[in-house]
């Protein structure tokens, strides 16, 4: 994988257009996503959430049919990777907050430690539901694509993350709002750097995924 000019301005707005294009759709498996994982304690969080990654990746493709709400449960059939990556990107936050709040010195370093997670992981429930990649490859593999643009990669995750959790001043309800938009982001960001979804196993490059009969003979 090659390094990509990261165009900040040009995919916010296009992570903008598809979070106003398909509002509705956004807010609602967000909402559904959010709702269901606070009901089971987070357990459903990782499996819910890679069905948001789904449903964004979807809409931002131009998927015809359009997906449907409901398709947010189609983040189940990816369970395992989903649930194991929340695990350990929970683990490694506590023992992480533990050990740097042990020491008072290294207290500044817990914002810092947050940020490199966040950025180190933010493409790893896409690479699940896409390239159906384990729990821990998915990791390894997001923080490649990470290194090839740093910087301005951590600077996206940054500024998708505070517009999304903008709106958690407004009672916190105003969150619902503006969390789709964090993952329109995650999606755009996604889909410059790894290019158009793959062929499905089986087709070559030069064998159409819809086959067309021939005419039958007069």
């Amino acid at each position: 994988m090659s390094k990509i000019d990261v165009d900040f301005g040009g995919w916010m707005q296009a992570a903008f257009d598809l979070y106003k294009k398909n509002f509705a759709v956004l807010l609602l498996v967000n909402l559904i996503a959010a709702v269901l994982s606070s009901f089971t304690v987070g357990v459903m969080s990782g499996p819910l959430y890679a069905g948001v990654c789904i449903v964004t990746l979807a809409l931002l493709d131009g998927r015809v049919p359009a997906p449907q709400v409901g398709e947010v449960f189609d983040g189940l059939k990816f369970f395992l990777p989903a649930f194991l990556l929340m695990l350990i990107l929970g683990v490694v936050a506590i023992v992480g907050y533990v050990v740097l709040a042990a020491t008072c010195i290294l207290i500044p370093l817990i914002p810092v430690g947050a940020i490199f997670l966040m950025g180190a992981t933010m493409f790893s429930l896409f690479l699940i539901v896409e390239q159906r990649m384990d729990a821990w490859t998915s990791i390894v593999k997001s923080f490649e694509m990470l290194k090839l643009n740093f910087w301005p990669l951590i600077a996206l995750a940054i500024v998708a993350s505070l517009a999304a959790s903008a709106g958690s001043f407004l009672c916190g309800v105003g969150i619902f709002v503006t969390m789709p938009f964090y993952y329109c982001v995650l999606a755009v960001a996604y889909r410059k750097i790894v290019g158009a979804p793959s062929a499905p196993s089986g087709a070559t490059d030069d064998e159409p995924l819809v086959r067309i009969s021939p005419p039958a003979a007069p």
